[in-house]
């Protein structure tokens, strides 16, 4: 198989760990605004020292960084829906629609946007992810979660944001010279939009208001996400790169839903019965028939 592919999956993995640190995140009642300070700076020196190694800091101002920075402009709107979504519903309900959700708006991207043509195989498998849903929103469900309608809401919010995000980064890595600088320019405005939004809620007591709402009892916590983030980064980008469809690296990528799912039934004991278990099945045969 082609190293795209593998780029992918590695993206799976990695984007899993940091899936679940949102839902912690979202667990423990921190300010995604400041966590994201600390991780995106972390990922920023992470992606800073491989670009030093392995590329160079040329060709700052160029028009990728243009794209960079929408790119991560979107993704930090969409981790603020995330977090939000997960504040009102489980984890176990979040993911799967939302990993089926994006990647449908993803492959229409592929078709309007970027021309990219799929078999009948996969159009089948978006059928079928369209069932998901079903599976994971019942009147049991609506009782079980602290407000359903309003994390729904939020989850598509987060959706529909997180692919344009995406596709801004597929677009972004086609153009680039420099893919490591690429990334690393996304990550520091990711770091800075953060900045930004806090400077507007306090903007004469910023530095007292991050000292106040950093959890000193999670420093080891905020470096794994600033890594995962990191390799998330990496990894989808450079897949992307080495030849990799939006549709198809997004959806292979997608897999990670099966990691924060899991590790929140294992750490919050959260809800899991047979009907959820089927929608996870289903939505990996359904990602699969997409690949």
């Amino acid at each position: 198989m082609e190293n795209w592919f593998y780029l992918a999956l590695a993206s799976a993995v990695v984007g899993g760990i940091g899936a679940f640190t949102h839902k912690v995140v979202a667990h423990r009642g921190y300010d995604v605004t400041v966590i994201n300070i600390y991780a995106s700076t972390i990922s920023a020196v992470v992606i800073g020292i491989c670009t030093y190694l392995y590329a160079d800091f040329s060709n700052w101002l160029a028009f990728s960084t243009v794209i960079a920075l929408l790119a991560s402009v979107t993704y930090f709107v969409t981790l603020v829906f995330k977090i939000g979504a997960l504040r009102y519903i489980d984890a176990a309900v979040f993911f799967p629609i939302y990993k089926v959700v994006g990647p449908f708006i993803a492959i229409l991207i592929s078709l309007f946007i970027f021309s990219d043509r799929f078999s009948m195989t996969e159009y089948v498998g978006l059928g079928l992810s369209l069932l998901i849903p079903l599976l994971l929103i019942t009147k049991a469900e609506q009782g079980r979660q602290k407000n359903l309608r309003k994390g729904i809401i939020l989850l598509l919010g987060a959706s529909l944001i997180g692919t344009i995000s995406i596709a801004l980064t597929k677009y972004g890595s086609d153009i680039a010279d420099n893919i490591l600088l690429f990334v690393l320019v996304g990550e520091l405005f990711l770091a800075l939009s953060s900045v930004v939004v806090l400077v507007q809620k306090y903007p004469r007591r910023v530095l007292q208001v991050i000292k106040d709402k950093t959890p000193v009892s999670a420093v080891r916590f905020i470096f794994v996400m600033g890594a995962a983030q990191a390799l998330s980064a990496l990894t989808i980008v450079l897949s992307f790169s080495s030849g990799g469809s939006l549709a198809i690296v997004y959806t292979i990528s997608s897999l990670y839903i099966l990691i924060p799912i899991l590790l929140s039934v294992l750490i919050y004991k959260e809800h899991f019965n047979i009907q959820k278990a089927a929608a996870m099945i289903l939505a990996v045969a359904a990602l699969a028939l997409l690949k």
